[in-house]
């Protein structure tokens, strides 16, 4: 009977830990910083800083509070803020709360924003479009716009998730639309094929088709950096992608540009993290 009862209590004890230990790794925000240093870089603009937020899924009720987000970005002083697609969540839309973190952002720098797969599952995807513009963002649906700083210009592209075009589509329909949406981007007049270009997509798997563009960077979201990530492994589930994934969570160096691929902050349909910490990137420019 002793036994059965140490037995109870050493369960619930795991238990109890287990609890903490995940709602630590949920709640326990942390800052990346990259640094881009790149002959397509004005050396006017040295020390030009973005920061991308990703994947925030009802932020205001899991995961660190708006708050957090807000004073922690404040501190970095970026020059812009990007959202790179699930801003919102698909199930459990905080609609409101998520609408006033925007316009706390727009305060602090312009806000720019592509659409991920969780806008798309909302049944008013549009309205959410209109909403978050009122709130001072402005949302980049395949197109390209050009933002100026001291008189130089810089090129951002914008893609909607692949879910825009429906559900399910292979992967090689994927990567066909994709190539036809950037091909469409560049040739427009509203390209400028000197400036250094930042391509903002909410899914990193289609990476090849990004590179269409020659951008200096590509910022991408969607993995959650896998949520559970295993010691000397790492993640074993990332989305759209095979098990034991290699383009999960950080940067990586591919052709002529540079692939950040952020942890996010928030989480869907399985609130958990483990051994993967929330974050908020920033990426620092410099002329090489």
């Amino acid at each position: 009977m002793m036994r059965r009862k140490l037995s109870w209590w050493l369960l619930w004890l795991l238990a109890v830990i287990l609890i903490i230990v995940i709602g630590y790794y949920n709640r326990h925000l942390v800052v990346t910083n990259y640094k881009i240093s790149d002959p397509r870089w004005s050396a006017e603009l040295n020390g030009w800083r973005l920061v991308q937020l990703a994947d925030l899924h009802n932020q205001a009720t899991d995961g660190p509070g708006n708050n957090k987000i807000i004073n922690a970005v404040q501190k970095l002083q970026p020059n812009i803020i990007v959202i790179t697609g699930d801003l919102f969540d698909g199930d459990k839309t905080n609609i409101p709360n998520n609408l006033r973190l925007v316009k706390d952002l727009s305060s602090i720098a312009p806000v720019y924003i592509v659409l991920g797969n969780h806008e798309f599952a909302n049944d008013d995807y549009i309205k959410l479009v209109q909403l978050v513009e009122e709130a001072g963002a402005q949302v980049i649906r395949n197109e390209v716009i050009t933002i100026n700083d001291k008189g130089i210009p810089i090129t951002i592209i914008g893609l909607d998730d692949p879910a825009a075009w429906g559900w399910p589509l292979s992967h090689k329909t994927q990567t066909q639309l994709t190539a036809q949406t950037l091909n469409k981007i560049m040739t427009s007049p509203d390209f400028n094929s000197t400036s250094p270009r930042l391509i903002l997509a909410h899914r990193p798997e289609l990476w090849p088709q990004y590179l269409l563009a020659n951008p200096l960077i590509i910022l991408s979201g969607h993995t959650h950096g896998g949520q559970i990530r295993l010691p000397l492994i790492g993640a074993i589930y990332v989305p759209n992608q095979p098990l034991l994934a290699q383009y999960d969570e950080g940067i990586f160096a591919i052709a002529n540009s540079y692939l950040i691929i952020s942890r996010g902050l928030g989480n869907s349909f399985i609130n958990c993290r483990f051994n993967n910490y929330p974050e908020i990137v920033t990426v620092d420019f410099f002329h090489e």
